[in-house]
């Protein structure tokens, strides 16, 4: 007795190549917000989204039609790999979140398993995403073998508004409630390169002519090309606290690159930038109990340009 013969399922790719990097293409894939602006066939409006980003976790939205009719559906993450890939199991749903049967005549796959990827090439970055359906029967998978060219249709609509997203937004919310914004003369892109190069976690996530993204340590910044009008002063510096003498050194080093010492850890980069490069050592010796032993460090960390562990222990030791 011969076993029957199973339906071949042939898989849905497509593929687009973004002009931005793959840290912002990442984020219009994941960002609730930026996904309701451009994820969906062309002409349809996003309402309502709520999303728990999370393998596990569900993306639900509903998408509304020029003529007032609502979809619903919902996105089960299934794996999440930062900047490189996104699985998730595509289904309709109703207003409660719950798994519908497609609201078609020709019987469709009830569940799709999405499996999107992010190549970084140059200044570009390359998506490539395929289609599958699961637990499908049989005439579920013949509809959807035979629609292959209407999926690309769908999805190429779909990338294009993704591709005009990408170019409407170089100014993009960066996830954090507070973002340093800093104003620089022209040289936003050249500080935020500088400065990456430093720090670790940390990179250039977005260019444009008025707007540069960066990261530096995991904290998102902004700098803004706005002209010479403002300067920055010592009123605002940032603040890097360092374990040993070698990572005071380090930063120290690298941050005086073109630019000026202060008193007490406090420099100037290139840019005009205030820095404070201060040893986690100095809270513990400035808050010894005993107040005699912390004036003695206070008064030799006021003689200081770098700060020093060793001389600043020793004057916590002297009596």
């Amino acid at each position: 007795m011969s076993s029957p013969k199973l339906t071949p399922i042939h898989e849905f790719t497509v593929s687009r190549t973004f002009t931005a990097p793959r840290a912002r293409v990442w984020r219009a894939w994941t960002d609730r917000g930026q996904m309701a602006q451009w994820f969906g066939p062309k002409g349809i409006t996003t309402p309502v989204a709520t999303q728990d980003f999370r393998p596990g976790g569900i993306y639900h939205y509903c998408m509304k039609t020029p003529d007032g009719h609502e979809n619903w559906g919902r996105c089960l993450y299934r794996e999440i790999v930062p900047q490189e890939k996104l699985v998730w199991v595509n289904s309709f749903s109703n207003p409660a979140g719950e798994v519908v049967r497609p609201p078609f005549s020709d019987p469709w796959p009830h569940e799709m398993l999405t499996t999107v990827t992010f190549t970084e090439s140059g200044e570009t970055t390359v998506v490539n995403l395929s289609w599958l359906p699961i637990n499908a029967t049989v005439e579920e998978i013949q509809t959807f073998n035979s629609a292959h060219a209407g999926m690309q249709q769908g999805w190429s609509g779909s990338f294009e508004q993704l591709e005009t997203f990408l170019a409407r937004t170089p100014l993009i919310s960066t996830g954090q409630k507070i973002t340093p914004f800093l104003w620089f003369d022209t040289q936003a892109e050249s500080a935020a390169r500088f400065y990456t190069e430093i720090f670790p976690d940390s990179e250039v996530t977005s260019v444009s002519p008025m707007v540069v993204n960066f990261r530096l340590a995991g904290l998102e910044f902004m700098g803004l090309n706005g002209g010479p009008t403002f300067q920055f002063t010592e009123a605002v510096s940032f603040f890097v606290s360092c374990e040993t003498q070698e990572e005071v050194d380090y930063y120290w080093d690298r941050l005086t690159a073109g630019g000026s010492v202060q008193q007490c850890g406090w420099l100037k980069d290139q840019f005009g930038l205030s820095w404070q490069i201060v040893p986690t050592a100095l809270g513990e010796l400035l808050g010894d109990p005993d107040p005699a032993k912390s004036q003695r460090v206070l008064q030799v960390m006021l003689q200081m340009v770098k700060l020093d562990i060793a001389q600043l222990r020793q004057a916590a030791a002297d009596t």
